[in-house]
C-alpha cells in the first residue's frame, strides 16, 4: 500500500477540443461581440466599430484603444482562463480573445500598440485546424504592413483602429449568428455603461442583413437624468459593503423605463437586475423583484464581496451573494418600497385623470342638449366656482385656491397632455361670469384653479381613498367636486377594464347630479336606491358585451367567416 500511495496516474486532454469548449462559454455571436467590446473598453477605446455582414458572412470588432503589443498578446495566449488583467478591468477571465472560435471558419486578431503605429501584427485562428490538434503547437502570426493608424483615414493604408478582430465564414446556424442592433446596444449599455461614461466611448454598429438592408446605430453611455436618491450603504458580515446608487427614473410619455444594474464594487462590469433576479428569485421577495424590475428605479447596486461567474451571465452562488440579497431586501423594505408606492400612486392618479378627461366630455356634450337642461340647473345651484388663476380680474374676486391640480376640457391657456390626449388651448382667455360652466378633472397634471363665489359654477371629477366611508361617491354641493371612492369594491372590480371604468364614472356622475334634484327629505332614500343599483350596473358593464357577443368587430368577423365557408 505504501508503494501504491507514492505512484500517480497521468491525466491529459485534447487541447483543440478543450479550447473550443472554453470558447463555447460564449455560445452566440452576440455574446462574443460583448466580450470583444469589453476588451476594447479595457484598452481605453473611445470609438468601437461593430460590423456584421450576413451577405458576406463576415463580422469585425475594431477599436481605437491603446492596442496590444506582441509580448502581451502572446502572454494572454499562454494564460487562457487565467487573465493577466487586474480585478478592476472588465475582462478578468482570459477567455474573450478566443470567444469567436466556433462561430466562424477563421478569425484574425490584428493589432499595433500605441507606441508603434506602423507595427501591426496579425494572428490567424482557424477553427477546424484548432479542433483537430490534440496538442496545439501555436497560432500563425504575420506582419500586417498594409495598415497604419490614422484616425481620419486620410493616409495610404490608414485605418481608424489599433485593434481589429475579423471573423470570416460566420456559422450558418442562425441561433448562434443572429445579432440585432437594438439588443446589442441594450446589452452593451447594461454591462459597460459606467466605464463608457468615464472614457467617453462611442459605439458604432453597422449590420447588413441577408436582404441587403442596413441597420446603423451610434450611441454613447446613458446618463441618469431622474431624481437622485440618497446614496445608501449597508454593511453585513459576509457580503461586506453593499451600495445603492439609485435614481427615480424620469417619467416619459410611455411611463418610467429605468433599469437597475448589479455588480462588484471593485469591477465596472454590470449585469441587469432582471437577469440577476432570475438567478436569485428564491432569495428575494416577489415585491422587491417586481418593483426593481418595474422601470421605477435606475442606477446600480454593488457589493464588495460578490463575484461574477466566468460566463458573465450570473454571479457565483455563495454565502456572500445570499447576504447581498438580504441587504437588497433590507433596503427595499426600509426605503425602496416607500418610493415605489409613491410612484405607483402618482401613475394611478395620472391614469384616473386621463380616463376622467375622456368621460367628462360625455357630460359636457350632455349639458349642451336642451332636454338635459335640468342637470345644468343642478350645477348652477352650487355656491362656488373655479377659473384659471391667471385670468381672474380683479384678483380680489378670488376666495381661495384649490389644493389639487386639474385640467379643463377647454384648456386653460396652453396645451396639456395626458397619456395620448392633447387638450386644446382656448381661443380666448377663460373669464369668470354667470354662464361659464368649467368641467375639470383633478390629478397630477395641470395647474391649480382659483375659487370664486357664485359665478363660473362647474363640475370637477376627483379621485380619492375615502377611508372610513362606504360611499361610492361624494358630491360637494358647495364646490361641485364629485369625488370617486377608489377603494370601493365596485370601483376595484372595474379597474382592469378602462372602458367599463369610464362608463361607470359617467353613470355615477349622471346619478349624482340627478340625485340633487330630489327633495331634501327624500334625498337619503334616493341615495340608498341608487347604491342598490350599482352592483347590477357593474355586472352589466363588465359582463354584458361578453354574454351577448357584443364585442367590437365580432359581428363583422363572424360575417366574414361565414362568407369564406359559403
Amino acid at each position: 500500500m505504501q508503494e501504491l500511495a507514492q505512484k500517480m496516474s497521468r491525466i491529459g486532454f485534447h487541447q483543440g477540443e478543450a479550447l473550443l469548449r472554453v470558447a463555447g462559454v460564449y455560445h452566440t455571436l452576440h455574446d462574443s461581440i460583448l466580450e470583444l467590446v469589453q476588451n476594447a473598453i479595457d484598452a481605453k477605446a473611445q470609438n468601437i466599430f461593430i460590423f456584421v455582414n450576413y451577405l458576406g458572412r463576415k463580422c469585425s470588432v475594431s477599436d481605437d484603444g491603446v492596442g496590444v503589443a506582441k509580448k502581451d498578446f502572446e502572454e494572454a495566449l499562454m494564460k487562457v482562463c487565467h487573465s493577466i488583467k487586474d480585478d478592476t478591468k472588465l475582462g478578468k477571465f482570459g477567455m474573450g480573445n478566443i470567444s469567436p472560435l466556433g462561430k466562424c471558419d477563421t478569425y484574425t486578431f490584428t493589432s499595433a500598440c500605441k507606441d508603434a503605429p506602423t507595427g501591426y501584427l496579425r494572428w490567424i485562428f482557424n477553427t477546424e485546424n484548432i479542433r483537430q490538434q490534440e496538442k496545439i503547437n501555436g497560432i500563425p502570426l504575420e506582419a500586417a504592413k498594409e495598415f497604419r493608424f490614422d484616425r481620419n483615414g486620410k493616409t495610404k493604408g490608414g485605418v481608424p483602429w489599433r485593434t481589429q478582430i475579423r471573423m470570416i465564414g460566420l456559422t450558418k446556424d442562425k441561433s448562434i449568428s443572429r445579432v440585432n442592433a437594438g439588443l446589442l446596444r441594450e446589452g452593451i449599455l447594461e454591462r459597460y455603461n459606467i466605464p463608457m461614461k468615464r472614457l467617453g466611448t462611442t459605439i458604432h454598429v453597422n449590420i447588413i442583413t441577408v436582404e441587403n438592408k442596413q441597420e446603423q446605430i451610434k450611441f454613447a453611455a446613458n446618463e441618469y437624468d431622474g431624481e437622485k436618491l440618497p446614496l445608501e450603504r449597508f454593511q453585513s458580515p459576509v457580503a461586506g459593503k453593499t451600495e445603492f446608487n439609485l435614481y427615480l427614473a424620469k417619467k416619459t410619455a410611455v411611463g418610467r423605463k429605468g433599469k437597475v444594474i448589479i455588480g462588484e464594487i471593485r469591477n465596472p462590469f454590470r449585469l441587469a437586475f432582471s437577469q440577476f433576479s432570475r438567478q436569485l428569485k428564491d432569495y428575494l421577495s416577489a415585491e422587491a423583484i417586481r418593483d426593481l424590475n418595474s422601470g421605477i428605479f435606475e442606477g446600480e447596486i454593488t457589493g464588495e464581496k460578490i463575484s461574477i461567474a466566468p460566463s458573465r451571465k450570473h454571479f457565483l452562488m455563495d454565502d456572500a451573494l445570499i447576504d447581498f440579497c438580504i441587504a437588497i431586501e433590507e433596503w427595499y423594505k426600509k426605503i425602496g418600497s416607500i418610493y415605489a408606492e409613491k410612484v405607483k400612486e402618482e401613475a394611478q392618479d395620472g391614469r384616473y385623470q386621463r380616463l376622467g378627461l375622456r368621460s367628462i366630455r360625455v357630460i359636457e356634450e350632455l349639458l349642451k342638449l336642451t332636454e338635459f337642461s335640468h342637470l345644468k340647473e343642478v350645477i348652477k345651484s352650487f355656491s362656488k366656482g373655479t377659473i384659471g388663476v391667471r385670468h381672474v380680474e380683479p384678483l380680489k374676486k378670488i376666495i381661495g385656491l384649490q389644493p389639487q391640480k386639474s385640467l379643463s376640457t377647454q384648456g386653460d391657456g396652453k396645451k396639456e397632455k395626458s397619456g395620448d390626449i392633447v387638450w386644446p388651448v382656448k381661443s380666448s382667455p377663460e373669464k369668470e361670469h354667470e354662464g361659464h360652466t368649467p368641467l375639470t378633472v383633478a390629478g397630477p397634471i395641470g395647474r391649480q384653479r382659483a375659487v370664486v363665489k357664485s359665478n363660473s359654477l362647474g363640475l370637477q371629477f376627483a379621485y380619492g381613498e375615502m377611508r372610513g366611508s362606504e360611499k361610492l361617491w361624494d358630491l360637494n354641493r358647495g364646490t361641485g367636486i364629485l369625488t370617486f371612492n377608489t377603494r370601493h369594491p365596485l370601483w376595484a372590480k372595474c379597474e382592469a377594464d378602462e372602458k367599463a371604468l369610464m362608463r361607470f364614472q359617467e353613470s355615477i356622475a349622471i346619478e349624482a347630479l340627478t340625485l340633487e334634484m330630489a327633495p331634501d327629505d327624500l334625498r337619503e332614500q334616493h341615495r340608498r336606491l341608487a347604491d342598490e343599483k350599482m352592483p347590477v350596473l357593474v355586472f352589466w358593464l363588465l359582463k354584458g358585451d361578453e354574454i351577448t357577443g357584443r364585442k367590437p368587430g365580432s359581428a363583422l368577423k363572424q360575417y366574414q367567416a361565414r362568407k369564406k365557408t359559403a
